[in-house]
């Protein structure tokens, strides 16, 4: 039976973001690997009753739910919050209403899909213990996550018109794909595909400290850098 995919993109941002290029290049692997794709932005569709039961709707059709999302703070932007207490909200009603005798309602399997600016993957950990929380007290099926770190390097680029650094990024998703597409959580081998930077640590961190200091030097605060004032 061919499986259908709820691409939920939560990001703050209305348009082109590094979360919707993920969840496009994902969604694009999944529809090639034989699933059903349908992606929908969180931003708009929590906006009035009429898109959120449509949300709801889309919700009940689908088997496989993907969230791709930011890293913010340990967490998610409030908007993916806000449709993930939804679709929790909307599944403990579905259940609660089952006819005694009836089947539970049937759990979809739940992906996230995380960008983030950082080079090192532990900084998802929390998010992901939080995210299979979720799905555990949702009533979801916990299927694994893929983790982009310095995803923000992408920003609206799809990864197949990312540079070459980012093949490893690409074969995960498509790996993660096929293995959905056939019933199974994401492969350990897609997930640490995905996790690898891409570029090495030393490379960022020196990129990192050469745009703090030219915005510092730019806001005038260039000297006051290297201040220490607590440790007086």
């Amino acid at each position: 039976m061919r499986r259908r995919a709820l691409v939920l993109i939560g990001s703050p941002k209305p348009g082109a973001s590094g979360s919707a290029s993920l969840a496009a290049s994902f969604a694009g692997r999944l529809t090639a690997a034989g699933v059903t794709a349908r992606t929908v932005h969180l931003r708009q569709a929590l906006r009035g009753p009429a898109r959120r039961s449509e949300l709801l709707a889309a919700l009940d059709d689908a088997d496989l739910i993907v969230l791709a999302a930011p890293l913010y703070e340990g967490s998610v932007p409030a908007v993916a919050v806000e449709g993930l207490e939804l679709i929790a909200a909307h599944r403990a009603a579905r259940a609660g209403g089952s006819a005694p005798g009836h089947e539970a309602v049937p759990a979809p399997a739940l992906v996230a899909l995380v960008g983030h600016g950082f080079p090192e993957p532990e900084q998802t950990a929390t998010l992901l213990g939080v995210l299979r929380c979720f799905a555990a007290q949702a009533g979801l099926a916990w299927a694994g996550a893929l983790t982009l770190p310095v995803g923000a390097t992408l920003r609206e680029r799809l990864l197949d018109d990312a540079p070459v650094v980012a093949r490893h990024a690409r074969k995960a998703l498509r790996v993660a794909a096929e293995a959905l597409a056939a019933g199974r959580p994401v492969p350990d081998e897609a997930a640490a595909l995905m996790r690898r930077p891409m570029f090495p640590v030393a490379a960022f961190r020196f990129a990192a400290e050469r745009e703090l200091r030219k915005r510092a030097e730019a806001n005038g605060v260039a000297a006051r850098l290297d201040e220490r004032p607590y440790s007086r």
